[in-house]
């Protein structure tokens, strides 16, 4: 045995505390800071686990481990059944500018997708039960299933069993939408795969979502079950198509145009009830990603950031009476708001990564003219953020622990305070300051699925609901008039999201486009003539340009009730907050039993494996298992055989620790 020290290769901070709470089906693993948030999640998980075992027809033979993380500012989960059932998520709730998402609590809603997977990819038929007992947990026929399969299951599961999710959500059926009218359509192998192609990553999402919905809607949620049943046992149905034929004798190809001419028909009638439709002026053609247009002070060119298969992530400025679109600066990654100030220095998000272990986005002050970029803030964490207009104060969102808290600080970092206290799971974005720089206006995200526009006054902590919908509808991206008189903002209300306008005294609200596939994310030009947006098609998103024309805006009505929320007290803090936790945000939920983390159950062996390899001594026959727990502390691979030439037994052992930095390895 030999001992070799190599640079560290852990993916968590080794000085962080984990401690796991036991349900009687999950063991959650957390690190400091996050027991709260632990304890309000163990009973949610088991009320998941309670509503989904029964839709998927299956229970597992043992305990799910969950991993929970706040060690970057991006919202995720993951989900594997090998070597033992095991999710992770990280705390981020991943509501965007972009994408204003549908769900009642991030926490609850990306379980349920993850443990839809557990109990899916874990069903395996009695037919194949004994390859199971005899080599363990290495028999999951679900997991070869087409990737639209598996996601669309799970997102299917996250619509029907929760309030709202990705299957009602209409910028997921906008993009459906334009793909069919456009026909840009992807075949089978297509959407089971992740290309470079247009929308990338979401593919086998969205067809998967839309495909498995048909499904269940024209032949059956019970058949569309049956599927992880019958696929369970691919022996005998012969793959995919053998399961297909087997349950609605029809091939996936079959069903799969069937769908296609549904979507084409309803898309189609779709189109026809809209009447005349905006026209947008594209200032951009490349598709993919290009948002959050800001316009310039002189109201020629607009400031955007791109993101596509070509470029780095940057910020652009377009003039399009120049024909001119160049590259300000090197983003790294596309984030929240862009600002400017009287000089036109560029106010921007960019994302790094921290003491090595942990990926937060800060603030940015980019200045072209002198093409030097200062950093403003170190670790604070920033999502969305706007200057205001006398250049003395930034209103920002903080994320931390699941939770984006309104903050504002002064343009030097002198001063800084909390805008509202911290609210359990309420999520705030793109804040924008009015002309007069005495309020702004902010998206506000609360539990139950609504995001609405929110006035906010900073000298007496109130804040006051823009438009009356109560619906589940999202507003989001609001922006001033120059004038002060309107805030222009984008909703889904129609099931299209288009342009609104809300003139500020009379209340009064109008649609300002009306669009078939997408317009968001509004910014007036400075002399008050044109608004410059992002226009969605089956390339992706563009940044388009129309002129302000009230006369052809449409009046909506709303209700005459009007909302008011306190806010409570400013506390004004040290720069360093970035550092403190949001304690007691979930006081009073139910208690758990917790315990220091110890991976040992995860590390015993879950499977063996037999296989045979030539080396220079001949044909070797071995039996190979390995192992590691869910936080990757600790990892081994064994192997054990036989050596027929020279009759004697062989093994061989590699363990790896990544508590400690650097890295120690055993062989």
């Amino acid at each position: 045995m030999s001992f070799e020290f190599c640079e560290a290769a852990t993916w968590l901070d080794p000085s962080l505390k984990w401690q796991t709470i036991e349900t009687p089906h999950f063991s959650i693993h957390f690190h400091d800071g996050l027991e709260d948030i632990a304890r309000r999640f163990a009973p949610m998980a088991e009320e998941v686990h309670e509503k989904l075992v029964p839709f998927m027809k299956h229970r597992l033979d043992l305990k799910t481990n969950v991993l929970l993380v706040d060690t970057a500012d991006y919202g995720n989960g993951w989900a594997t059944v090998i070597p033992d059932p095991r999710v992770t998520i990280y705390l981020t709730d991943w509501s965007t500018n972009l994408n204003p998402s549908k769900f009642d609590l991030w926490l609850k809603f990306v379980f349920l997708h993850e443990y839809t997977h557990i109990l899916h990819l874990d069903i395996v038929s009695p037919s194949l039960g004994l390859f199971r007992f005899l080599f363990g947990r290495v028999i999951f026929p679900n997991g070869i299933q087409p990737m639209f399969i598996i996601e669309g299951l799970a997102v299917y599961s996250e619509t029907e069993n929760s309030q709202w999710g990705r299957g009602w959500d209409p910028r997921w059926d906008m993009m459906m939408r334009m793909d069919v009218l456009e026909n840009n359509l992807k075949t089978p192998d297509q959407a089971a795969v992740n290309t470079v192609r247009w929308p990338m990553g979401h593919t086998y999402y969205l067809y998967g979502a839309k495909f498995i919905d048909y499904l269940a809607e024209t032949y059956g949620e019970e058949r569309l079950i049956s599927l992880a049943h019958i696929y369970g046992d691919f022996l005998y149905t012969m793959g995919i198509d053998g399961a297909f034929i087997y349950l609605y004798r029809k091939n996936l190809r079959m069903l799969w145009n069937e769908w296609l001419d549904h979507l084409n028909e309803k898309y189609k009638m779709q189109k026809a009830k809209l009447g005349k439709l905006t026209e947008p002026k594209l200032v951009t053609r490349t598709g993919y990603y290009n948002l959050k247009p800001r316009w310039g002070r002189d109201s020629r060119s607009v400031f955007y950031q791109q993101n596509n298969t070509d470029n780095y992530p940057c910020i652009r400025e377009v003039d399009p009476e120049a024909g001119r679109d160049r590259k300000v600066i090197e983003t790294r990654v596309f984030a929240g708001n862009l600002s400017l100030t009287s000089d036109n220095r560029l106010l921007y998000i960019k994302e790094d990564i921290e003491d090595n272990y942990y990926i937060y986005k800060d603030l940015y002050l980019y200045d072209p003219a002198k093409q030097r970029n200062e950093r403003l803030t170190k670790g604070m964490r920033v999502t969305d953020a706007d200057l205001s207009p006398d250049g003395s104060w930034i209103v920002f969102v903080h994320n931390k622990s699941g939770t984006k808290t309104l903050m504002m600080m002064s343009a030097d970092g002198a001063e800084m305070f909390t805008v509202c206290s911290p609210e359990a799971n309420v999520q705030y974005f793109s804040p924008r300051w009015s002309p007069d720089g005495k309020r702004f206006v902010v998206a506000r995200w609360s539990p139950g699925g609504k995001q609405k526009l929110y006035l906010v006054d900073p000298q007496t902590g109130i804040q006051r609901r823009v438009t009356r919908d109560e619906s589940l509808t999202s507003e989001a991206n609001p922006c001033f008039s120059p004038d002060g008189e309107y805030i222009f903002f984008d909703s889904d209300r129609t099931g299209i999201v288009n342009l609104y306008a809300l003139h500020l005294r009379s209340k009064r609200l109008f649609q300002v486009t009306n669009v078939l596939g997408g317009a968001m994310m509004p910014d007036i030009s400075p002399d008050g003539r044109k608004i410059a947006y992002v226009s969605y098609s089956s390339r992706g998103y563009d940044i388009a340009i129309t002129e302000i024309n009230p006369s052809e805006w449409k009046e909506i009505k709303e209700p005459e009730t009007e909302v008011s929320v306190p806010l409570g007290s400013k506390s004004r803090i040290d720069p360093a907050f970035a550092e403190t936790g949001t304690a007691n945000l979930f006081a009073g939920s139910q208690s758990s039993n917790i315990h220091d983390y110890n991976p040992m159950s995860m590390l015993l062996p879950k499977f063996w494996l037999p296989y045979e390899y030539r080396n220079e001594n001949g044909p070797r026959t071995s039996i190979f298992t390995m192992g590691t727990d869910i936080l990757h502390q600790h990892r081994y691979i064994l192997e054990l055989g036989y050596d027929f030439d020279v009759e004697r037994p062989h093994y061989s052992m590699v363990y790896a620790n990544n508590q400690f930095l650097p890295q120690i390895s055993l062989m």
